[in-house]
């Protein structure tokens, strides 16, 4: 029995560790990590490394980008533009966002998905 409870303790503060763990961003800038809350819990984008991004990358992950210039943390992106003071920084943000995702899931695998799904309801 004490095995038992033990066992359930465990797994509820894993559970619970990890459930803490999918409503933040551990963003890595290549010096330090900086931890901000998410808007919405879930696991994409729960760790992310800018240190290397460019403007696409700023529009392809734009959740992790809003949270760095909601929460004062834009500086985190400096890297990916050229911006000559905070305020343009933070523009040039909003503009790489507003642009929108530069890639798009490819046409062969959603037709691949697709016809799968179509085999398996057959049979």
């Amino acid at each position: 029995m004490k095995t038992a409870f033990r066992i359930f303790v465990a797994m509820l503060i894993l559970s619970g560790w990890g459930l803490a763990g999918s409503a933040l961003h551990v963003v890595w800038t290549g010096d330090s990590p900086i931890i901000i809350p998410k808007d919405r819990i879930g696991l994409r984008d729960t760790y992310v490394d800018v240190s290397k991004w460019t403007a696409d990358d700023v529009a392809n992950h734009p959740a992790v980008a809003l949270r760095l210039v909601r929460t004062g943390k834009a500086d985190a992106l400096k890297n990916a533009f050229k911006a000559t003071s905070q305020q343009d920084l933070i523009d040039q943000i909003n503009d790489a966002i507003a642009r929108g995702p530069t890639t798009t899931p490819s046409a062969g695998v959603i037709e691949k998905i697709a016809s799968t799904a179509k085999s398996v309801t057959a049979h």
